[in-house]
């Protein structure tokens, strides 16, 4: 047990921070005191601190690299999970990303594309057979929206709004990664 110089309250040994300029190795406020003082500075100075620290993190980034990875791998699983159950709330984006990932993979060139305006701008119609799909359908129903890249990015395609178009699951799935029929109007 140890008494914090700050609120005078007795408290165990694992609530202080280390510290190993004193002689028992311990801090002399607890972790609530201590965190409180420093959030009263950060409030106080938080231009200063935002700046001192982007600063930090230019001069060091191999540290800042080495900082990350270990969150990462300490936290693997918790992310996984957190970003499964925010691309199942929100699948336009989960696919967008996946879309971006693979245009940066082939070092393409990105335009950020949102999937939904596509869809409008077709007025939710498959360019290929013309029939009208349906958003709120599930993603693997052959009336679900696709965001189809016109010259497949396999193929050399770029991700932009004048290689995208709406099609339906079933004509993306025919398609796959050809180029034929209403693809040859980009390469005229």
């Amino acid at each position: 047990m140890k008494r914090c110089a700050k609120c005078g309250e007795t408290k165990p040994r694992t609530e202080f921070y280390a510290r190993q300029r004193n002689a028992d190795g311990l801090g002399s406020w607890c972790k609530k005191c201590a965190n409180d003082r420093h959030l009263v500075y950060y409030h106080a100075h938080k231009k200063e601190v935002k700046a001192y620290l982007l600063n930090w993190r230019e001069k060091h980034p191999e540290r800042v690299r080495a900082i990350y990875a270990k969150y990462r791998k300490k936290h693997r699983e918790e992310m996984r999970a957190s970003d499964r159950a925010y691309k199942k709330a929100h699948p336009e984006t989960g696919r967008a990303s996946c879309q971006r990932r693979k245009a940066r993979k082939r070092t393409t060139q990105i335009e950020p594309i949102k999937d939904v305006l596509v869809f409008q701008q077709a007025g939710y119609r498959c360019v290929f057979c013309g029939r009208k799909t349906r958003p709120d359908y599930k993603p693997n129903h052959p009336l679900y929206p696709n965001l189809d890249h016109i010259i497949p990015l396999s193929k050399g395609g770029v991700h932009t709004w004048l290689n995208v178009q709406c099609l339906c699951h079933q004509c993306n799935v025919r398609k796959h990664t050809s180029i034929e029929g209403q693809q040859l109007r980009l390469l005229a």
